[in-house]
């Protein structure tokens, strides 16, 4: 990442507006407008054609869910309906006619989560909450791999991997989520009801993950050891596959280390442990995470009048070196720069384009082992120059496709436009490159509540959205 304009430029994202400013000629101009609308109503068709098609693969996951369990005798009129209209999209989507398939699907989608929750089917699903990169699934060992998406409910003995670019964030419902990092591949796991203790919730063949759990401790399998870990706590754990070595670390909190031969270990908050053929090694440091100091959190460079940002961070004492990550996505799974061996606080980017971007900083220890990293930052590129004699006084587009509920938990997911601020109830809030969002919020008190989403542009229009829920906790 050297500050030359040439190198950066081949790392870095772009979106250039030096073709649009040439075309100053009516007979050019006309022409654009004329693509242009037919463009965007071939936008619009593909929009609605992929929503679809999202919908009715959720439809498909819900009656795949709903065949396993007891319809009771008083929900099959709304069972036998809801149906009927995934039968009337799925002739509509045969005769490409999406634009009637869309709402009938949802309207089966609604009415079967409605079923499927009143059947206590709700309470002992994960789900996909974030996805990026190269993501897929499968139902069981003989299931096809399929791509993941935002909202796909996942079964006990599903199977989840991640690409070289890719990471996904599931979310169980005790609380505890997992972020699946690159090159992974995990199982979800069966709760082990009646035994009076958290069932583990995943099994990792190989890879990274990160979890988190809350009020409730969660378990993790990986091929040699079991992690039980306590509530409130920030973990992670990784498997090379072909050398069979394992790494567990406490961010925050602690867990215990049940290898299959030996003793339980106690990895406590900042302590890490490795496991090898000869056993595991005694707890020793973890590398705290850096300490971010330039540039702060929703920084805003005007790429009018400069090419260069520079990063910086403070050190971590008994680190080596550092590494730094660079993305469009918080997940961080196709990074635009990423490099994992600085020695130096600081870095310098080259800048071209507009856009949204998140960073964060690892430090490397006396070992080589990667610390837990920082809490990412955001930064946005803006070219005022190109905004000059433009007038905008339009909000920002914005659309809520969905409130999840999960007790006091709600999974919100929208999309606005791309490089807005975001909040949900006054929290700030990730926006993707593609302007998609999602939000678990927490509210802590039962009965009527109301979920604020705001969006802001560039120019400070806003777009408020409220959604009315109705709290219970579990």
């Amino acid at each position: 990442m050297a500050p030359k304009r040439k190198r950066d430029r081949r790392r870095w994202y772009s979106i250039s507006v030096d073709t649009l400013r040439l075309l100053v000629f009516p007979g050019v101009v006309l022409m654009v407008v004329v693509v242009g609308w037919l463009g965007f109503g071939l936008w619009q068709e593909y929009r609605v054609e992929r929503r679809t098609t999202e919908v009715m693969a959720q439809v498909e996951v819900l009656v795949e869910q709903l065949a396993t369990r007891e319809v009771k005798e008083k929900y099959r009129p709304e069972y036998e309906s809801a149906w009927a209209k995934f039968q009337q999209a799925s002739s509509a989507v045969e005769a490409d006619d999406y634009r009637t398939a869309l709402p009938l699907a949802v309207e089966s989608r609604d009415a079967l989560l409605a079923l499927r929750n009143a059947l206590g089917g709700g309470s002992q699903d994960a789900q996909f909450v974030a996805v990026e990169g190269g993501v897929e699934f499968r139902r069981g060992e003989r299931g096809r791999w399929q791509p993941a998406r935002g909202d796909v409910l996942l079964q006990p003995g599903d199977y989840v991997r991640t690409s070289v670019s890719g990471s996904a964030e599931i979310y169980f419902p005790d609380g505890t989520f997992f972020v699946v990092r690159k090159n992974s591949q995990v199982i979800i796991s069966h709760a082990l009801e009646g035994s009076g203790e958290t069932g583990k919730q995943m099994e990792m063949e190989y890879g990274w993950v990160n979890l988190s759990t809350s009020k409730t401790p969660g378990k993790v399998r990986t091929p040699d050891a079991e992690a039980q870990v306590d509530s409130d706590s920030e973990v992670f754990l990784s498997y090379e596959r072909s050398s069979g070595k394992g790494r567990f670390g406490a961010i925050r909190g602690g867990m215990v280390l049940r290898p299959d031969e030996g003793e339980p270990q106690r990895i406590g908050e900042h302590e890490q442990v490795v496991q090898t053929e000869e056993g595991v090694s005694d707890s020793f440091p973890l590398p705290r995470a850096p300490s971010l100091l330039y540039p702060p959190d929703r920084f805003e460079i005007n790429s009018d009048q400069t090419d260069e940002l520079t990063l910086t961070w403070e050190p971590v004492a008994g680190s080596t070196s550092y590494a730094l990550q660079v993305s469009d996505n918080h997940l961080f799974g196709h990074n635009i720069v990423e490099d994992m061996d600085r020695t130096k606080t600081s870095a310098l980017l080259g800048i071209h384009g507009e856009g949204s971007f998140m960073w964060q900083v690892a430090a490397r220890g006396a070992d080589e082992s990667l610390g837990p990293w920082s809490q990412w930052r955001r930064f946005r590129v803006v070219s005022l120059a190109s905004r000059a004699t433009i007038e905008d006084q339009i909000p920002p587009p914005l659309e809520i496709t969905s409130v999840r509920p999960y007790g006091n938990l709600y999974i919100v997911r929208g999309k606005t436009e791309s490089g807005a601020i975001l909040s949900v109830n006054g929290i700030p809030v990730s926006v993707q490159a593609d302007g998609t969002f999602n939000k678990t919020v927490e509210l802590r008190v039962d009965g009527a509540a109301v979920i604020e989403i705001v969006a802001r542009d560039a120019w400070g229009n806003e777009a408020v959205a409220r959604e009315s829920v109705f709290v219970e906790s579990p």
